[in-house]
C-alpha cells in the first residue's frame, strides 16, 4: 500500500495527539490505588476523562478496552476492576514466609506433590502420600 506525505502527516498528528499508554496506565494504577486496590469503571474513566485537552485524546476505543490493557489490572465477575500487583506480591510474600516457617520448624517435603509437611506427618496432607513411601526430603 502506497500512503502520500499528507496521509502520513496526518497519522503522524494522530499518534501524537493520542495519549501515551504509560500515562494511562499509570493514571489507572492511581485511581486503584487511592481506591483501596478496586474501583468501578465510572472513576475510572473520568479520570482518564480529565487527562484529555485540546490537543490530546484517549485512544479511540472504548473505555472498558483501555482499562483492559492496563497490565496487573483485572476485571472482577461484579465488574469491577482490580489491581493484581499487590496480590501477586501478597502470595510471593507468603511463599517466602512459608520457606522461613518450613526451615525453622523441621517441614519435609513431599516426593508425590511437592507439598510441605511438618516432619511427624504419617501422610501428605495435601495428595495423601504415604510417609513410609518415597523420598522424603527435609528442607
Amino acid at each position: 500500500m502506497k500512503i502520500t506525505k499528507r496521509q502520513l502527516r496526518r497519522i503522524i498528528k494522530e499518534e501524537l495527539a493520542t495519549l501515551n499508554r504509560d500515562v494511562i496506565e499509570d493514571e489507572v494504577m492511581q485511581v486503584l490505588s487511592d481506591e483501596g486496590g478496586a474501583a468501578g469503571e465510572e472513576p475510572i474513566a473520568d479520570a482518564l476523562e480529565d487527562l484529555e485537552d485540546e490537543d490530546i485524546s484517549l485512544p479511540d476505543e472504548p473505555i472498558e478496552d483501555i482499562i483492559d490493557a492496563v497490565p496487573g489490572v483485572k476485571r472482577h465477575k461484579d465488574g469491577d476492576f482490580v489491581d493484581t500487583t499487590q496480590l501477586e506480591v501478597r502470595d510471593s510474600f507468603k511463599a517466602l514466609v512459608e520457606e522461613l516457617v518450613a526451615e525453622v520448624a523441621g517441614q519435609i517435603v513431599c516426593p508425590n506433590c511437592g507439598h510441605k509437611n511438618s516432619a511427624g506427618v504419617d501422610k501428605c496432607a495435601k495428595c495423601g502420600h504415604p510417609r513410609d513411601e518415597g523420598n522424603w526430603k527435609k528442607v
